[in-house]
């Protein structure tokens, strides 16, 4: 008469941590668009900022939020995993979070390379758009006087950086966030329940 549920707490695919790395990349644009309008509009109040610094405040949020979320979500992934792998739910992957971070990056990657292969400027619209929310490093470095296409690919190092620190310190439980808040963390008693 009653089924069981079936539990999918024994899934951790790379798949879904990359969408997630991905989620987050998409989500950031729209934020920038709105931190965007914000900034500009911000001159109807009688404060005059110049449209260089602007740009910087804007990428250097969208840089910051991007980051944190990324290491939010590996953190997450990373906490799971060792449990999963502590009951024999799936085995341990130490680069998964490398794995994630590099297939999230699938789309920018293609554009930068088509980029540098042909050097149109359809291409380089679409590398643009899909960076939209790290523009000002790529417009600052791709300008006259440096002219460098090779900077399409920094944005993927926004991702990989953050996803593999995050995802090393939680599956080895240990939250930065602890190590700023209390002094002394290794005098206190506390269990290790791992």
């Amino acid at each position: 008469m009653f089924k069981r549920r079936v539990e999918d707490s024994g899934k951790s695919t790379v798949g879904s941590f990359a969408f997630k790395i991905f989620f987050v990349h998409i989500l950031n644009v729209p934020i920038m668009l709105v931190l965007a309008m914000l900034m500009v509009n911000i001159k109807s109040l009688g404060i005059e900022i110049p449209e260089d610094t602007i740009q910087l405040i804007i990428f250097l949020f969208c840089f910051v939020f991007y980051v944190l979320f990324v290491y939010i979500e590996a953190w997450r992934t990373g906490e799971r995993d060792h449990n999963l792998v502590l009951y024999s739910r799936i085995k341990y992957n130490k680069f998964k979070a490398l794995y994630a971070s590099a297939v999230s990056q699938i789309p920018g990657f293609v554009l930068s390379v088509l980029l540098l292969i042909t050097g149109s400027f359809n291409m380089q619209k679409f590398a643009r758009y899909f960076y939209l929310n790290f523009i000002y490093p790529i417009s600052y470095f791709d300008a006259e006087p440096y002219n460098m296409k090779i900077v399409y690919f920094i944005p993927i190092l926004f991702a990989v950086i953050p996803a593999v620190l995050g995802y090393f310190l939680g599956y080895s439980g240990i939250r930065i966030l602890d190590r700023l808040m209390f002094v002394n963390t290794g005098n206190r008693d506390k269990k290790d329940l791992r």
